[in-house]
C-alpha cells in the first residue's frame, strides 16, 4: 500500500471542503438585491403626488406647519 503525502492529504481535505454550491448561492444572492433595489427605484413614484403639493405651496409655508396643512 502506497502511503500518501502530507501535502496530497490537506489537499484532498480542502477538496472535500468545497462547496460545490458556491456559485448557486452567489448568483442567488446577486439576483436578491437585484430584486431589492428594483423595487427601490419602483417605489419612488409614490411620492410624486406629495412632491407637486409641496412645490405648490406658498413661501409662508416654509416657516409654519398650519400654513403648509392649510395650504394658504
Amino acid at each position: 500500500m502506497k502511503r500518501i503525502s502530507y501535502a496530497a492529504r490537506c489537499q484532498q481535505a480542502h477538496k472535500a471542503q468545497e462547496n460545490p454550491y458556491g456559485a448557486v448561492i452567489v448568483f442567488f444572492l446577486f439576483v436578491i438585491v437585484l430584486l431589492l433595489s428594483a423595487r427601490t427605484s419602483f417605489a419612488s413614484g409614490q411620492f410624486t403626488t406629495i412632491d407637486a403639493y409641496a412645490r405648490a405651496c406658498p413661501a409662508n409655508a416654509k416657516t409654519s406647519l398650519d400654513a403648509l396643512a392649510l395650504k394658504q
